[in-house]
């Protein structure tokens, strides 16, 4: 997957399953439009959508991706939630959320690989509702799970700069 196409999708998905805001997706659309010499039309239009709902920006932004890896997106952004739980930018239950949202929304949430962390919602609910489980004991499961995919949330984020970086450059 193109660089570019990468950022656009994780943004993207990451606003859907709200690992972002629409605050933050403008920014980053503001940002393409400032190093970027000829930024695609729907980025122009999403930055301009500050009043929005998140389905009309989430999708300007997917019209424009071309080709996608369901796989690589949803890494990133385990990976990019797995950093905000460790630097405690969310909570648990939002990391929760975001992360069976993920899954769901890209078709991964019965593949094997995702399926335990997709059912972490539902160990979730439980506990809130005083049936199953400590809350200690569910952290415990969705910080190992997440912690696999960190490299991808630090590789994104690399690329992510380097990319905006490249833009002012050219």
């Amino acid at each position: 997957m193109e660089r570019f196409q990468k950022i656009i999708a994780v943004f993207s998905y990451g606003l859907g399953c709200g690992l972002y805001n629409i605050n933050e997706v403008i920014e980053l659309c503001d940002n393409l439009i400032e190093v970027k010499d000829n930024p695609p039309i729907e980025i122009i239009e999403a930055s301009l959508m500050t009043k929005s709902k998140i389905d009309d920006i989430e999708h300007k932004l997917m019209s424009i991706i071309q080709l996608i890896n369901y796989g690589e997106v949803t890494e990133c952004i385990l990976g990019l939630l797995y950093i905000r739980l460790t630097q405690e930018e969310c909570s648990i239950e939002h990391v929760i959320r975001c992360t069976a949202k993920i899954l769901f929304n890209t078709g991964l949430c019965h593949n094997k690989d995702y399926y335990s962390l997709y059912l972490l919602e539902d160990r979730y609910d439980l506990y809130i509702k005083g049936i199953h489980l400590q809350l200690d004991d569910i952290f415990e499961i969705l910080h190992n799970k997440l912690k696999e995919y960190e490299a991808y949330g630090e590789e994104f984020n690399k690329l992510y700069v380097e990319e905006l970086n490249s833009f002012a450059i050219n």
